[in-house]
């Protein structure tokens, strides 16, 4: 397109202006080297793409409204699933009000069937990762049976973060992924470009740390 530079990708954001991508990757610098990084995946034409994708990218509701409105793709459990993780309640309860009038009540409840199914298989996939966990640098987690992942350092600052299982079914948090085949009580994430460097949870059952978690408080 015209003003384009070539080479970038606009990407729509709630505000007047987008944002620009390098279509081929930003470099990724450290102390050491340069690399080049992932490059950005074309998804396609606006209506042929899938609903959990625009809902990840936080697309806008005005264009996710138009979007269940003109596309001729089906709507699955997978996206009827991501658009429950919408933060914001008032355009994720807009969002699925529009997929009931789009789908009709059979429909709609069909959905509802089917994500029901997804979301406990899910649950079981993720069992060993569960619970309440500590690491040697005094943070202390929870996972919760959604793969919500809730961190509290111990001076009182949170983290969050979500457990995924990838397309090749290993459990996987930010660029680490889950060691299943050692047998011990405490859980071991590897990271996955360098499999020298791991994370180690130790389960954490006690009453302090969930209060804690609940509360906040400073080690």
């Amino acid at each position: 397109l015209e003003g384009r530079p070539e080479g970038w990708l606009e990407v729509p954001t709630n505000g007047a202006q987008g944002i620009w991508v390098k279509v081929n990757g930003s470099a990724q610098t450290d102390e050491k080297s340069t690399k080049q990084g992932l490059p950005a995946e074309d998804l396609g034409d606006f209506f042929e793409m899938r609903m959990r994708d625009l809902v990840k990218g936080h697309a806008p509701v005005c264009l996710l409204k138009r979007w269940i409105r003109r596309t001729t793709k089906d709507v699955t459990a997978e996206d009827l699933l991501q658009v429950r993780e919408m933060d914001n309640a008032r355009a994720r309860f807009l969002i699925e009000d529009l997929l009931f009038r789009r789908l009709g009540g059979d429909g709609f409840s069909k959905l509802l069937d089917e994500a029901e199914v997804i979301t406990k298989k899910f649950q079981a996939r993720i069992k060993k990762a569960r619970g309440f966990f500590q690491t040697s640098n005094g943070i202390i987690w929870y996972v919760n049976p959604e793969g919500e992942v809730k961190g509290l350092t111990s001076d009182g600052n949170k983290i969050r973060d979500r457990i995924q299982v990838t397309d090749d079914d290993a459990l996987q948090i930010g660029p680490f992924r889950l060691d299943e085949d050692r047998p011990c009580s405490c859980i071991h994430w590897i990271r996955k470009d360098d499999p020298e460097k791991t994370w180690n949870w130790s389960r954490d059952n006690t009453l302090r740390s969930r209060v804690r978690l609940g509360t906040g408080e400073r080690a």
